[in-house]
């Protein structure tokens, strides 16, 4: 699709906001241009990446919804750490956590003296079938982590969809 096609297909929503995401948006050279003309249009516009690509491109006031990849993902070596002096506020960045070691490790991320916990939102997700809410939640509470705890809410609504929620 082109940028306008994408823009003719939002119009009919009437929505406020939109969230680009899927995959992962910055790999497509156009979701910057496409975030900008989306602003430009009136929408409030986010940006949600997995990290790994610089998330600079992204203007203001887009809003970014960054990942840091926790060690069960296998991803974590691929987090583009350099991307944390880039956030502002209103950004926000999510920790998918499946177990404690996920936990201590993003812990220990948050808690460094560079990450901008007073700019961003920071969420902790239990990974579905791995973690408990509750337990991740009684965590989050005895370590009085500035965080807050974020169902995966497409897998709730959606259960059994895996992709193109």
């Amino acid at each position: 699709m082109t940028l306008g096609m994408i823009a003719e297909a939002i119009r009919p929503y009437q929505v406020g906001l939109v969230q680009i995401t899927g995959g992962e948006p910055l790999a497509q050279s156009a979701s910057p241009e496409l975030a900008r003309m989306l602003v430009a249009e009136g929408y409030e516009v986010l940006v949600e990446t997995n990290g790994s690509l610089d998330i600079s491109v992204l203007s203001h006031p887009v809003a970014r919804v960054m990942d840091l990849k926790t060690p069960s993902s296998g991803m974590s070596a691929q987090n583009r750490l350099a991307n944390l002096a880039h956030l502002r506020r209103g950004d926000e960045v999510k920790f998918l956590i499946a177990d404690r070691i996920d936990y201590e490790w993003a812990r220990v991320k948050v808690r460094d003296p560079d990450y901008p916990v007073k700019l961003v939102e920071t969420l902790f997700s239990p990974v579905r079938d791995r973690l408990e809410p509750s337990l991740l939640a009684s965590w989050l509470l005895d370590d009085k982590l500035d965080a807050r705890l974020n169902l995966q809410l497409h897998k709730v609504i959606w259960p059994h969809v895996d992709r193109g929620v």
